[in-house]
């Protein structure tokens, strides 16, 4: 384990219990030689405002939030970017001045995944529609993605905003072989053999996102 020195940057991951414990250990396998230390905080709902609030006078530069906190947090920061203000998702901050800059890295992430890979399309299961227009407000071509939604209802914001996005309703036949890659962000998903092998973990999605973190501190 590294030891903190005086010119260490400090970064957490805040979050309610150990389960996250995985994306720490993942993480700090990307710092390489910098003096960088990444830890986790666990906070309980009822001080969560008051540890945040109290970020801007530690020595913590940048802090990963959990999903659990992702409500609460875009209220508390001073500052967000534009892609966060217009999504209403942050999952991370920056720590500078004393002051709280919110930011989301999951649409970035996404992008860079398409980019990196030369994917021509991926489909998208359960997301919020928070992380929905995170990727949208990043993604320039529109037809690199498929939203698959149960109740397409909670979907009107998604078309309003992107009235040329594919939508379609999950059912059981699904044909999703023209897909190079899916992602299930929290729905009873039941795929085929052949189509379980193009399914995009939240480890790769977090990998990417510690990449555009890191280079922020």
């Amino acid at each position: 384990m590294k030891k903190i020195g005086k010119n260490s940057k400090l970064v957490a991951l805040l979050c309610d219990n150990q389960i996250e414990n995985e994306r720490v250990e993942i993480f700090n396998s990307l710092i390489g030689d910098n003096d960088i230390i990444y830890m986790p905080l666990y906070i309980k709902p009822d001080v969560f405002n008051f540890t945040v609030l109290n970020l801007r006078k530690s020595q913590i530069s940048l802090v990963n939030i959990c999903k659990k906190y992702f409500k609460e947090i875009f209220n508390l920061v001073d500052e967000k970017s534009e892609i966060s203000y217009k999504s209403g998702l942050i999952d991370s901050i920056k720590i500078s001045n004393n002051k709280l800059f919110g930011f989301s890295t999951f649409g970035k992430a996404i992008l860079n995944i398409i980019l990196n890979n030369n994917l021509n399309k991926i489909a998208i299961f359960g997301a919020t529609n928070e992380q929905l227009k995170d990727i949208l407000y990043n993604l320039n071509d529109l037809t690199k993605i498929a939203i698959f939604e149960n109740d397409i209802e909670k979907l009107r914001e998604i078309v309003q905003d992107f009235p040329e996005i594919e939508i379609y309703r999950i059912k059981s036949d699904l044909n999703l072989l023209s897909f190079d890659k899916l992602i299930n962000l929290g729905i009873n998903l039941t795929l085929k053999d052949s189509e379980k092998i193009k399914l995009l973990s939240q480890n790769e999605i977090f990998i990417e996102q510690s990449k555009i973190n890191i280079a922020n501190i």
